[in-house]
């Protein structure tokens, strides 16, 4: 998983600089943006990876995020099934353990949406048009 905005609230306290490759998150199934669906039109790219083209026609895999403008939720994927087990402990530091920051990311998303609506505290900023 490539950081694409270590500014955004998301990876604040994380550690993860501009541009971190977080070895091991991007694993199984894949998630991108796909510009020939419908979306609300202000959805955030907060990582955007390159991943092996053996894993079909999907090229790249994107962490998302958009918030309502009526209410305030929020929604955000992570972009792949290998999240959750990137959590884990592991030994090292980055490049090449990205557990604490996967830790730190996760910790950001659970409180921003236990206080919730999302959309209150981090409204998303489109972003999606610099990437495709």
């Amino acid at each position: 998983m490539v950081v694409s905005d270590a500014t955004a609230w998301p990876f604040a306290g994380s550690g993860a600089p501009q541009g971190a490759q977080l070895r091991g998150v991007e694993a199984g199934d894949y998630d991108a943006y796909d510009t020939s669906q419908p979306s609300p039109p202000n959805v955030e790219i907060l990582s955007h990876s390159p991943v092996a083209p053996e894993v079909g026609h999907i090229m790249d895999a994107d962490m998302t995020y958009y918030t309502w403008q009526n209410g305030g939720g929020g929604v955000l994927a992570t972009g792949t099934i290998g999240w959750i087990p990137a959590m884990g402990a592991c030994k090292g530091t980055l490049p090449a353990c990205p557990s604490a920051v996967v830790q730190a990311v996760t910790g950001n998303i659970l409180r921003l949406f236990g206080d919730g609506p999302a959309g209150r505290y981090h409204p998303s900023v489109a972003n999606w048009q610099r990437y495709y």
